[in-house]
């Protein structure tokens, strides 16, 4: 009886385990109920199954926002029960991972269902498949040198988009997701021996968790689950593993796989929380995006040095009243290429705040030098100004009118400045505040662009002869 016991117990997550407890539960009827109750026989029969199905994840029911479910394909043998208990304590501790406790669980499903990829892909293509994330590991086994040797050959990602061929496209950069995984696998040992059980149990569980939650976060990603992904890649990220060039005259640098993987972390990461900042701002939660930013240049403080980024700092500040940093992201501003237009800009809207009309001709004075300067556009600050307009009814309106008109002339509809620009002139006409400003406003508005120059140099170039 007791070896029955313990082969149950043994093959209970297989079919033969749910053989031998419906043949149990007959045994059981047959020896204390006399006559044999052939309905509660089959209802318990129903309800063992059930119970059967549910606790070897055969059945599963959704209990957080996504599912992730793991399949193993392995060899039937006695000494894999220790990969196997391995990986289920691995996706344990996972799932009680702060991280992901509440949005992600991740299921160990029967050992052997599917034998290859495909097998697994038509099965996620199922209507009643509720897995949102599949894992896929092939385990090899055997005898190598007088030692059992365990290794994981296999691993893959499937959804029910296609993820492998997909591109995660934040900010600028596209990833493609199958190359981003295995890079990040690069180089990794996946090989378990038995007489070095102790160190060998070690690594793989650290390998299997990062690639379970790599996996999870570029997935969270992908669907565009923003932040939760950002607490998951963030957990991966180590700060200390970051790659320093050396100052030396050699062309070449050589990395570990672990800087090269922790450096494509990083990039993904850092553009994670920037576009994740972005988007709480344009959904009028600024408090939020400024804490995200924030939380990116505490984590990238040179990555952040883009102008792009500089710009979006200094605003953000600004609308959650850190006017401070917003002054001390302008003056970083000036250092950067192309940063000084911005810069004049934000300094000629603190001057604004300030009433202080010299500092305004000042700044509005280097604006218009940038006049003949393509690329410039000042769709979003004219934006900006019209609302702190509404919002702030103690600012110079005359002052805000006539930034508007500068930048319109210069960078937008010259039409349109024109318009504005002289009502601007005829508002301040006779107030003699205005009497240092009026000059820049006229010379703003009787300024026409001309190409002729531009035409006529490149025509001489083009005749222009070998001496």
């Amino acid at each position: 009886m007791e070896k029955l016991i313990d082969y149950f117990f043994k093959h209970w997550e297989k079919k033969s385990g749910l053989i031998i407890l419906a043949i149990f539960i007959v045994i059981l009827f047959s020896t204390f109920s006399e006559p044999l109750n052939i309905p509660l026989l089959l209802f318990t029969e129903c309800l063992c199954s059930l119970i059967w199905a549910i606790t070897t994840n055969r059945i599963v029911f959704p209990s957080r926002k996504h599912t992730v479910s793991i399949f193993i394909k392995i060899q039937e043998s006695e000494k894999n029960v220790n990969i196997k208990n391995l990986i289920i304590k691995c996706i344990t501790e996972v799932n009680r991972s702060p991280k992901i406790k509440k949005d992600v669980r991740i299921l160990l499903r029967p050992l052997n269902k599917y034998s290859s990829v495909e097998e697994i892909k038509q099965a996620a293509s199922r209507p009643f498949n509720i897995s949102n994330l599949i894992l896929f590991l092939e385990l090899q086994s055997g005898n190598y040198n007088s030692d059992y040797v365990v290794k994981i050959d296999n691993h893959c990602i499937i959804a029910h988009t296609d993820i492998e061929k997909g591109y995660l496209k934040l900010k600028d950069t596209a990833l493609k997701i199958k190359d981003e995984l295995n890079l990040r696998t690069l180089g990794k040992n996946w090989t378990y021996v038995e007489s070095n059980s102790f160190n060998d149990s070690k690594k793989i569980t650290t390998n299997l968790k990062d690639f379970i939650l790599y996996s999870i976060g570029l997935y969270l990603l992908f669907i565009g689950e923003l932040d939760i992904a950002i607490k998951i890649l963030r957990s991966l990220y180590d700060s200390n593993n970051i790659i320093t060039i050396p100052k030396t005259n050699s062309k070449t640098v050589r990395l570990t796989s672990e800087q090269i993987a922790n450096s494509r972390l990083a990039n993904i990461l850092m553009n994670a929380l920037f576009v994740s900042a972005i988007n709480k701002y344009y959904h009028n939660n600024k408090l939020k995006a400024y804490e995200t930013i924030k939380e990116c240049e505490d984590l990238f403080p040179r990555a952040i040095q883009e102008l792009d980024r500089y710009v979006f700092l200094a605003r953000i500040a600004y609308e959650c009243n850190d006017i401070e940093s917003s002054q001390k992201y302008t003056c970083l501003l000036s250092q950067l290429p192309k940063g000084l237009f911005f810069s004049y800009v934000n300094n000629g809207f603190y001057s604004i705040l300030n009433n202080d009309l010299e500092s305004f001709l000042f700044y509005y004075t280097k604006v218009f030098n940038y006049k003949n300067t393509e690329g410039l556009n000042a769709t979003e600050t004219i934006a900006f100004l019209e609302a702190e307009k509404e919002a702030n009814k103690e600012l110079d309106e005359n002052l805000i009118n006539i930034a508007e008109g500068i930048l319109m002339k210069l960078f937008m509809d010259a039409s349109d400045g024109n318009k504005l620009l002289d009502e601007c002139i005829t508002a301040c006409a006779n107030d003699t505040k205005y009497r240092t400003i009026i000059p820049l406003c006229e010379k703003v508005r009787n300024y026409q662009k001309s190409r002729s120059r531009r035409i006529y140099s490149k025509h001489r170039r083009k005749n222009k002869k070998r001496k």
